[in-house]
């Protein structure tokens, strides 16, 4: 049924359809910038040439530090570095638990008296 005198409405989602695939392709450009490998910094995810690690700079940015003074502290990082770890403060931390130090426990070792 359809009553007389209501004018369709519409929308235009082309602006934010374009912001969309702009910071979506930000964020997968910014994937390119980082590296995880087990002699680095304990196998944390950190910025590709560096020893920074990624969460550092997601943290402060999630703590409301200025973008400028992000990038004054790390003058290694590029523009596109801060843009990315930028995004990932603005994603949210993701769900579950948080990962545990790992504990290495090492087996008694029997001492033997001296003969």
């Amino acid at each position: 049924m359809e009553r007389t005198g209501e004018v369709p409405v519409t929308m235009d989602l082309t602006k934010i359809a374009r912001a969309t695939h702009a910071t979506l392709r930000a964020y997968q450009r910014g994937a390119d910038l980082v590296e995880r490998h087990a002699d680095i910094c304990s196998g944390e995810l950190v910025f590709r040439g560096t020893r920074v690690p990624v969460t550092q700079v997601v943290e402060q940015f999630r703590a409301g530090v200025p973008v400028a003074e992000i990038a004054e502290d790390y003058p290694q990082l590029s523009a596109q570095a801060l843009h990315y770890a930028e995004l990932r403060a603005r994603m949210g931390k993701t769900p579950g638990r948080t990962a545990k130090p790992l504990k290495i426990q090492r087996p008694a070792v029997a001492v033997l008296p001296v003969p």
